[in-house]
């Protein structure tokens, strides 16, 4: 990430991204949803994919790595 090349670490590092917040605006609204502490719904999970997102000049671009289902 550009913060991790300015403080002199070049190597890539693996994370998990959840969301991206694109502009101030988005920012601003993601700060009051947080005060609020929603509830968040059960929500049934039947199947993990890895993605691999390479960022270029049009854009991200996505590709599912892996995939594992969640059943026996």
């Amino acid at each position: 990430s550009r913060l991790s090349r300015d403080l002199g670490n070049d190597r890539p590092s693996p994370h998990v991204t959840i969301a991206r917040v694109k502009d101030v605006v988005q920012s601003d609204l993601v700060a009051q949803w947080r005060r609020v502490e929603p509830k968040w719904p059960d929500v049934p999970v039947e199947r993990i994919q890895l993605v691999e997102s390479k960022l270029t000049p049009r854009g991200p671009v996505y590709s599912v790595v892996a995939s594992e289902s969640l059943r026996g």
